[in-house]
């Protein structure tokens, strides 16, 4: 298997130029990715150390970025199947239940005017 992971961390749920507004300040979306993708290589380490410590499982800090060649055994399969592990960090944005509905009807309203000014010329 060849190495084509790709090591940035997925933004979803919103654009890299978005602006994410916190209690601490204004940043933009790929602004925290870039951040936080330059922490993981420590995050990993840390993970590792501590599933290995607490739970004696040894793996290696690359399963993070790069996954780790595995054979997965599953009970619907017939044996043994090869293929890589990794895990994998996102940054998302996921709007509250009424903020969609809120969008949407800002833009009916919106579109409401906009007709209204039309039809009356």
């Amino acid at each position: 298997m060849g190495n084509n992971v790709n090591n940035k961390l997925h933004i979803a749920g919103c654009r890299g130029d978005d602006v994410i507004s916190f209690s601490t300040g204004m940043y933009r979306a790929d602004q925290i990715a870039n951040a936080f993708q330059g922490q993981l290589p420590d995050i990993a380490a840390r993970a590792c150390e501590v599933l290995k410590k607490y739970h004696k499982i040894d793996i290696n800090p690359h399963f993070f970025q790069n996954g780790l060649e595995c054979e997965v055994l599953s009970a619907n399969s017939q044996g043994w199947k090869k293929g890589k592990v990794q895990i994998k960090f996102e940054l998302e944005f996921i709007p509250e239940q009424g903020e969609e509905i809120h969008k949407d009807e800002i833009i009916q309203s919106d579109l409401d005017t906009l007709r209204a000014a039309v039809d009356s010329k």
